[in-house]
């Protein structure tokens, strides 16, 4: 079966300031915060602000003190630096005077004009801020922003040698103002969650690629080439709040035929454990080249101490050491109850040392592929995407992205005009080597049937998500007539032409589609993939019986095929949250969504982010024709584009008078756009999108949401 994907749609922020915990210059890949700016700068401008110090002056630390100093001397030095197109680093003037109340609003101010300062010379005038320095709070709520986002995901009023008290004032306003505080740590969640305006649980993710495909390269550190077998590894921080180190040098005593081999800056004192002949410690080392270090380890190690900072946290070495298959020995903390089979806990030196000697055994391709499959999902792209539903969840019924003008539910609050909601990098981009014609104000994917078979196969081998819109003469018209119904069409990651009379129409312009592709063979198609690929299928849509005879019919028909479930389509619109979560739990690989437009198009544009659905496609009343309700015209018809005749003759008195006003007002868009000679997929005045222009992608950059016509999303050939 297909591995699981998290939701790919979200409304991506179009500027963004992080506050961040650490310097880029010496953790520029492994933090949280770091990983999800580089997330976001894929869809936005990103300024990522340097750590604001919150340690108290210590000269009694000795070197490391000094080494402190100079090194964030060194950053503050750099000022702003530019590291990609959308992707700003700034290291600001501060002083640790967080205690000092006499000195702490200077520095506040001091902090927010060169923030504001920066900001201006990059552009951005109302950004989404997001503060995981808890000593950034004053800065961050006296910015003018689209929203807040506060990331508590550690307990920082914990770390050495900060103010408690003011850490902790910090936290508590940051939680009291923020439209989302988000945890890492399910304990902490619920310990804080009726404090803060807006709470979730969102688990770290990894660099999923980065560590699994370690292996297939055969890049060996000269430090561990020439190491003896077994070898036990831990790459990560070796601090004195989180590292274990007594354990750990008992443990390597009890051990003396196995080679520990440690991967981290150390800032304590680690004789204990180098005065042992078989242990190694190389040192800081480049984050990409980490899993080269992690891949060459036999068993794995989380040494934690035992106390509130390690009780809070979620280490993303925990994932990253699952990605590389590895076995996994650790001392207990509360976020290894979801890894239960994949973790080997010991408290004490003698549990930890025969811990390790289990998980030795327990080092079969199988369990590694396992433990591969356990995190695959667990993307930061994913986690992003999380983080940016349950933003929404505060401004708009939960947890809808958006909801239709004239309905029941509250508009997305004007503090987010930022956020476009049709920015969708997740999804496969709407590209081909034929590519993408415009018509009539409809942007059509020029693929083949086979073509879009091979994007849905391609979709879940590299596991990302796919949305298909099929549109057909009746769609066009109505898109046209209703901006909404065209945003969510555009949505799609491929829009298909399911009518013969848009396939010609692409003939005359002579950018010409390869042929009609209906929503009734695709689902049949995608039948077949999952019977292929044991995937499973929900069903929504139609009437009950119907739905649920489609069901039974697709799994005697395609008996490898798993009906995850079904739900027929006669809901109304405060039901929908209750229907995602029910289509949530049942964890679908092909979401087949058979309703009516637009309410078919608005339920997919609102919910398969949320849903977390890789294939989610529109197949309209093609379950009716499924399960026989309704006949199908003969393929001679289909091919000559007659099927709105059959239809008529089936029902002349519903449909005769909608196929002549749908039919002539297409005629009339038609011969306008054949009038029109020049090329919309290149930009240009299209007279069917009200007016308004068909956007580059350079120039979609500059636009803002709510415009009445739908700018291009993506690049189109």
């Amino acid at each position: 079966m297909a591995t699981r994907h998290e939701p790919t749609n979200p409304r991506w922020p179009k500027d963004i300031v992080c506050f961040g915990g650490e310097d880029w210059w010496y953790h520029n890949r492994g933090h949280c915060d770091i990983q999800f700016m580089r997330q976001f700068a894929r869809h936005g401008r990103v300024l990522y602000v340097n750590s604001i110090v919150m340690r108290k002056f210590n000269v009694t630390e000795g070197a490391m003190f000094w080494r402190r100093l100079i090194r964030k001397s060194q950053s503050m030095a750099r000022g702003l630096v530019r590291i990609t197109d959308r992707f700003w680093v700034y290291s600001p003037l501060t002083a640790p005077v967080h205690h000092l109340p006499a000195a702490r609003s200077t520095n506040e101010r001091l902090l927010r004009e060169q923030v504001n300062l920066t900001m201006r010379r990059i552009g951005m005038s109302a950004p989404l801020v997001w503060v995981n320095c808890p000593a950034a709070c004053d800065t961050a709520l006296a910015l003018r922003r689209s929203g807040l986002v506060y990331q508590r995901t550690d307990r920082y009023e914990d770390h050495p040698g900060v103010d408690v008290g003011q850490i902790l004032r910090y936290d508590q306003k940051l939680k009291k103002h923020a439209d989302l505080t988000f945890y890492s740590n399910r304990k902490l969640h619920e310990e804080e969650a009726s404090q803060c305006r807006n709470a979730a649980y969102v688990e770290h993710g990894l660099d999923y690629e980065l560590f699994a495909h370690a292996a297939k390269d055969t890049l060996v550190p000269p430090e561990i080439r020439t190491l003896s077998r077994p070898i036990v590894g831990f790459f990560g921080g070796i601090d004195n709040h989180k590292f274990n180190i007594a354990l750990m040098a008992q443990v390597a005593k009890k051990l003396p035929d196995v080679t520990f081999a440690f991967v981290g800056q150390a800032s304590i004192d680690c004789s204990p454990l180098t005065q042992q002949p078989h242990v190694i410690m190389t040192g800081q080392r480049p984050y990409h080249l980490i899993p080269h270090y992690g891949k060459c380890f036999d068993v794995c190690v989380l040494p934690f101490n035992q106390n509130r900072w390690v009780e809070a946290m979620n280490p993303i070495k925990l994932k990253e050491y699952l990605a590389l298959g590895k076995p996994i020995v650790a001392t207990p903390f509360s976020e290894l109850t979801g890894y239960t089979g994949f973790v080997h806990i010991a408290d004490n030196a003698d549990g930890f040392a025969a811990a390790i000697r289990r998980a030795m055994a327990d080092n079969s391709s199988t369990a590694a592929m396992a433990r591969r499959r356990r995190v695959s999902p667990h993307s930061w792209h994913n986690k992003a995407v999380e983080v940016l539903t349950s933003l929404h969840q505060e401004h708009e019924i939960s947890p809808k992205p958006a909801m239709r003008p004239g309905s029941n539910g509250r508009q997305l609050s004007s503090r987010f005009s930022c956020i476009n909601p049709r920015n969708r990098e997740g999804g496969t981009p709407r590209q081909s080597h034929n590519g993408t014609t415009c018509l009539c104000g409809t942007f059509l994917d020029a693929l083949s049937m086979s073509e879009v078979i091979g994007r849905i196969q391609k979709a879940i081998q590299t596991e990302t998500s796919m949305a298909i819109s099929v549109v057909n003469v009746t769609k066009a018209v109505n898109m046209r007539r209703d901006p909404w119904l065209r945003d969510s069409v555009e949505s799609g990651t491929v829009i298909l032409a399911d009518g013969m009379p848009l396939v010609w129409l692409s003939r005359l312009k002579r950018r010409p589609l390869p042929q009609r592709v209906t929503g009734i063979d695709l689902m049949h198609e995608l039948f077949k993939l999952a019977d292929q690929q044991s995937l499973k299928v929900f069903f929504l849509g139609a009437a009950p019986e119907v739905v649920k005879r489609v069901a039974d019919l697709a799994h005697t028909q395609y008996p490898h095929m798993t009906v995850a479930g079904w739900r027929d389509g006669y809901f109304s619109e405060p039901q929908e949250q209750e229907i995602a979560n029910h289509i949530r739990r049942t964890r679908p690989d092909i979401l087949l969504v058979a309703m009516s437009s637009p309410k078919k198009e608005l339920f997919m544009r609102q919910w398969s982010h949320y849903i977390d659905v890789p294939i989610c496609h529109g197949v309209g009343g093609s379950f009716d024709v499924m399960a026989g309700r309704t006949r199908r015209a003969p393929s001679w018809m289909q091919q000559n584009g007659l099927e709105w005749l059959y239809r008529v003759i089936q029902e002349p008195r519903r449909m005769w008078k909608r196929y002549l006003v749908t039919g002539l007002e297409f005629a009339h868009m038609a011969s306008v756009c054949l009038l029109c000679r020049q090329d919309f997929t290149r930009g240009g005045t299209c007279p069917w999108r009200n007016g308004k222009t068909a956007l580059t992608p350079e120039r979609h950059k500059q636009t803002k949401r709510g415009q009445h016509c739908t700018p291009l999303r993506r690049e189109r050939a």
